[in-house]
């Protein structure tokens, strides 16, 4: 008798270069390709769109431009542009809106001034994915606009460490069939606040494509110079939270203290202008490199002696996993999940957030050749992370 064909829906926000898209397509690859899938994106956009597989269906939310102008604004301004454009109407009921989100507590606001306008979904799924989450919109959508015989929340950031209304979430937590967290820490912290979901939370680490980064690390990593010493790599969105610019006066300390080294950052965001500019107020422009965006980071973490990871914060780093899979010696700040993913002086180094802290970590990981050499060969001999091949369907 064949195998039951499932059906299943994920939501998320875009298709950009970044670590839950990336999650997302890498999930997808451990399914088998008889799977029914449809990713729905709140906006048709991202450098991951052209990696989306054939088989898989891709929708855009109906009125996506006004839907992401709507929760990327708040109610004042949606109220003066209506109102700028003659629309009195919509001017007064933005305003109404605002009222409202003043005086009613634990309701995403932003979902119900949008919903009218948004039709059900005509299918029915086996499993509807709020993917990009905590993200309040999406799991009001999920819930409300989509069929399905299961619905699962997933989590992919500290909830410490990003804006998380526990009144919003609570109401919308409870209504899902399941909640899955990237790490023990995600899950540790989401329930401290949310302490009566522990019976429908689970953990599942992201998993990782090793024969597609066997392949593609491989390819050249053309813009670096492999002639220099202590090559440290980097891969990540030149966003706040990524923690790039935390490590530039470190870095100025190393060339100071007469160290040869070189950073490249693969990737590219809102911080690069900020980046530049720093780079060049502390005279680094020899030894730091922004390399931009990269489809295939890769070939720069193979050639790297180092890798680092400076984020804030993170859930699981999808980037630590693959260059521990490419034996990297690894230096990252203590985020949360970062002692699920590393352990200290056995397998890398972890970092506290305070610039001495930081200082002697990179030192000591530059100057200390047979460590590094330790590190490789500890990750040589762990499992890092249990082969995609054998990762059993999420929803069970």
């Amino acid at each position: 008798m064949p195998e039951r064909l499932y059906r299943i829906f994920f939501f998320l926000i875009d298709m950009n270069l970044g670590g839950t898209e990336k999650s997302l397509l890498n999930l997808i690859d451990t399914l088998p390709e008889s799977t029914d899938i449809t990713i729905m994106m709140m906006r048709e956009h991202g450098e991951l769109l052209s990696a989306i597989p054939a088989h898989v269906r891709i929708q855009v939310i109906d009125h996506s431009e006004d839907v992401c102008h709507a929760v990327e604004s708040n109610f004042v301004t949606l109220a003066k542009e209506q109102l700028g454009k003659g629309r009195l109407l919509s001017a007064f009921r933005a305003m109404l809106y605002y009222m409202r989100s003043k005086m009613q507590k634990g309701t995403d606001l932003y979902y119900k001034f949008m919903k009218h306008s948004l039709p059900q979904q005509q299918e029915v799924y086996d499993v509807a994915v709020a993917y990009a989450g905590p993200n309040t919109f999406i799991s009001n959508y999920v819930l409300d606009k989509v069929s399905a015989k299961q619905k699962i929340q997933w989590v992919h950031f500290d909830v410490n460490k990003i804006y998380f209304d526990v009144s919003i979430n609570r109401n919308l937590f409870h209504q899902f069939d399941k909640i899955v967290c990237v790490s023990e820490d995600v899950q540790e912290h989401l329930l401290k606040k949310i302490p009566e979901l522990a019976a429908k939370t689970a953990v599942r680490y992201n998993v990782i494509p090793y024969q597609t980064i066997d392949a593609l690390s491989n390819e050249s990593a053309a813009e670096m110079d492999l002639s220099r010493n202590n090559k440290i790599v980097t891969v990540g969105r030149l966003t706040e939270e990524k923690g790039h610019m935390g490590f530039l006066s470190t870095f100025r300390k190393l060339k100071d203290a007469g160290l040869d080294f070189v950073w490249y950052i693969v990737g590219d965001g809102n911080c690069r202008q900020g980046l530049e500019a720093k780079i060049q107020e502390l005279e680094l422009e020899s030894h730091v490199f922004l390399l931009g965006k990269q489809m295939n980071p890769y070939p720069y973490m193979k050639q790297a002696d180092i890798y680092l990871q400076p984020s804030r914060y993170e859930g699981h780093c999808v980037t630590i996993l693959e260059a521990k899979y490419l034996h990297k010696a690894i230096v990252c700040t203590d985020f949360s999940g970062a002692r699920e993913e590393l352990q200290d002086m056995k397998t890398g180094l972890i970092t506290s957030f305070e610039d001495a802290d930081k200082l002697e970590k990179m030192t000591r990981i530059i100057t200390d050749t047979a460590l590094r050499s330790h590190f490789e060969v500890a990750l040589q001999e762990e499992q890092v992370q249990q082969s995609s091949e054998k990762v059993p369907p999420f929803w069970q």
